[in-house]
């Protein structure tokens, strides 16, 4: 067995386990970061970063990471109605300050990347991939103090004063912590990669509300554009079935844009979008952040946003506690009550914004109904996205 000590032990190394170690970075706290992954994975999701976070990033010195790895800049929002229509437009130029006033684009692995080489050059990080965490270590009063992974026959012990659950959705630490959630599921989205369409310009997004289902089409690179198609359960497999030749033409059918853009049959995967919140994010020497604590339909494109907000509040709380050699749930719960109202409220939001573009209205005249109804396009739903950091 290998044993390591640490304050910090983050378990997950993806957007939430990054945040929390980038904002521990000037904490002098010692930190493990444990990954089941032993190389950052291929994901087609969560390609931007809103203009709140661009200045969070700057303000803690990670912004040259992204930019190093070539982050874009989008500028432009185009919504599109079901007879073609453009719903609304938004230039952030005009409503926001320079110089944080662009979404930043970046393939996901890319993003993972970023905060992985911000915390490779921290020499109070340790990274240690290709390991699953088992268990977890109590103490003698019952309080989490470290956890046990495995990598291939070796057993490792990380005595930890406190531990990071950033391990996503189905979160290994949330279930040995005994900390209960109710995770609700909803649309499926074949995540697919193609080429930009002559028409888009390479800092604009692109989003089609039809009667035959929502497509976002966002730019990744000054080459490709990710887009999320909406889809029927088990599409995907369908897609395989069928053929890619003929998945090609029935997206072109479906979404005419595609006529004009290149799909890449590479890395294809669906995106199941999902709803909880964890009736707790903190236990005993524990807390849980970004996916492990709560989920929001990817509408807005704030999930990402909401584990790095977590992460940077997580980070104070965790700090302050470890130096007054109080890490009890009640010690870490002020973390909890900073972040929990804005998550629900961003997740209700989303969710109301799902409902709408998602809602394969057949005429311009429902869809406007749907959105007095539903205003998920309320400029003021946008400036407390974008402004409550």
């Amino acid at each position: 067995m290998t044993e390591m000590q640490c304050d910090v032990a983050i378990v997950g190394a993806a957007v939430a386990g990054g945040a929390l170690a980038a904002a521990l970075r000037t904490s002098g706290l010692r930190t493990v970061i444990i990954e089941a992954q032993p190389k950052i994975p291929v994901i087609n999701r969560g390609d931007q970063l809103a203009p709140p976070i661009v200045a969070y990033l700057d303000s803690i010195g990670l912004l040259p990471y992204f930019e190093a790895r070539g982050a874009g800049r989008v500028h432009l929002w185009r919504a599109y109605g079901p007879e073609g229509e453009l719903l609304a437009e938004v230039d952030l130029r005009d409503i926001l300050k320079p110089p944080y006033d662009y979404i930043m684009s970046l393939p996901h692995p890319e993003i993972h990347g970023s905060f992985m080489d911000a915390a490779n050059d921290n020499d109070n990080v340790e990274v240690v991939r290709g390991a699953r965490v088992t268990d977890l270590i109590r103490n003698d009063a019952g309080a989490v103090a470290g956890v046990v992974a495995k990598r291939g026959d070796t057993q490792i012990r990380i005595n930890a004063t406190v531990v990071a659950g950033c391990d996503g959705l189905r979160s290994a630490v949330r279930e040995m912590a005994g900390i209960s959630t109710d995770i609700q599921y909803y649309d499926e989205f074949p995540m697919i990669t193609a080429t930009r369409h002559p028409d888009q310009g390479g800092d604009v997004n692109w989003e089609a509300w039809t009667p035959r289902g929502f497509l976002g089409v966002y730019p990744i690179s000054k080459k490709y554009v990710r887009c999320p198609v909406q889809a029927e359960s088990g599409e995907l497999t369908r897609w395989r079935e069928i053929g890619f030749d003929h998945v090609k033409q029935e997206l072109a059918e479906k979404f005419p844009w595609f006529e004009k853009m290149q799909i890449i049959d590479e890395g294809l995967h669906v995106y199941k979008s999902s709803r909880h919140n964890a009736d707790t994010y903190v236990a005993d020497g524990t807390v849980l952040i970004g996916e492990a604590a709560h989920t929001t339909p990817p509408f807005y494109g704030f999930g990402m946003a909401m584990a790095i907000r977590d992460g940077r509040e997580a980070a104070k709380q965790i700090a302050h506690c470890i130096g007054l050699g109080d890490v009890s749930a009640a010690a870490l719960k002020p973390y909890e009550d900073r972040v929990v109202d804005y998550n629900l409220w961003a997740t209700g939001v989303s969710t109301m914004y799902r409902d709408v573009a998602t809602g394969m209205f057949p005429s311009a005249g429902e869809l406007q109904t749907a959105l007095h109804e539903k205003p998920a396009l309320d400029p003021a739903i946008m400036s407390r996205l974008y402004g409550d950091w």
